[in-house]
This record gives C-alpha cells, sequence and structure tokens, in this order.
C-alpha cells in the first residue's frame, strides 16, 4: 500500500512541492537579518529639540548628531529607555529619553515622565527588579555617601 501511495504521479509532485517550499523558505530565512541585526542596523534616535523618536540607518564614518527628520538639522541623539513609571512600576511601553550626557549636559539623566534615573543601555527589568532612584532618593544616597550616615557613626 505504502510502496503503491509513494509509486503514485501526484504524491511524488506533492512531496516535491513540499520539499521545495521548504527549501526556499529556509533559505529566505538565512538570507534576512534577524530582529537584533534590523535593530542595531536602525537603531532609534531622539531629537534633542522636538523630543521625537526616529529610525536612522547610521553609515560608516557617520558622526552624532545625525540628521533629524523633524528639524531637518543634526539634532538626532541615540535614545535612552526608561522603564518605570513614578510610582515605581514597569512600564509596557518604555518612555523614550535623552541622556544628559549626549547633549554636553552635567549629572545624572532622569526621565520626565517618572523622575526616575535612566541608564544608558537600560533594557526590559525582570520580573521583582527594584526601580531605579528619584531625584530625591539620588540626592540623598549623595549626601549620604559624601557625609556618611548621621544615625550609623
Amino acid at each position: 500500500m505504502i510502496a503503491t501511495f509513494i509509486k503514485d504521479r501526484r504524491t511524488r509532485i506533492g512531496g516535491l512541492l513540499v520539499l521545495l517550499v521548504l527549501g526556499i523558505w529556509r533559505i529566505a530565512a538565512g538570507i534576512s537579518p534577524s530582529a537584533a541585526e534590523r535593530a542595531s542596523n536602525d537603531p532609534t534616535f531622539i531629537d534633542s529639540l522636538t523630543g521625537h523618536v526616529f529610525q536612522h540607518a547610521v553609515h560608516v564614518g557617520e558622526t552624532m548628531p545625525v540628521l533629524s527628520p523633524f528639524t531637518g538639522r543634526r539634532t538626532g541623539y541615540p535614545v535612552a529607555w526608561s522603564w518605570w513609571s513614578k510610582s515605581g512600576h514597569v512600564l509596557t511601553k518604555p518612555q523614550p529619553v535623552l541622556m544628559n550626557a549626549w547633549i554636553g549636559k552635567g549629572g545624572p539623566t532622569f526621565a520626565p515622565g517618572s523622575g526616575r534615573l535612566v541608564y544608558p543601555m537600560e533594557s526590559r527589568p525582570l520580573p521583582g527588579a527594584r526601580p531605579p532612584p528619584t531625584k530625591r532618593q539620588y540626592e540623598a544616597d549623595m549626601v549620604e555617601a559624601e557625609l556618611g550616615n548621621p544615625a550609623n557613626p
């Protein structure tokens, strides 16, 4: 029965078509860039004047800031993402933030929406992670680090 099934012309043609489709799919998957490659080839930037976010393909030899489609000037800097709310909960969609270091501003960067410290390459927090400090908490920790804790001499 199986031998007859395999010898049938329609079965052979169907099998060849399935193999052909799988082969084309496999080749296409091997040629197309992965999500990580796409993200590194077209990173996200933020316009320092408007705060708008945009994708930009970076070319060899290109310098920062990049040309922004919103201003037509070189005001685009790599974006940092803030994953935290004011109350310290993880957001479902991160907020774009322009890092102070990119624009020559001193001091750490705090997200305008949450007021929490932003790290340059922050990724989505793991469950149970502690939120970064607010500006007030950060300043209190800095004073304590400089002066020591008066409650524990």
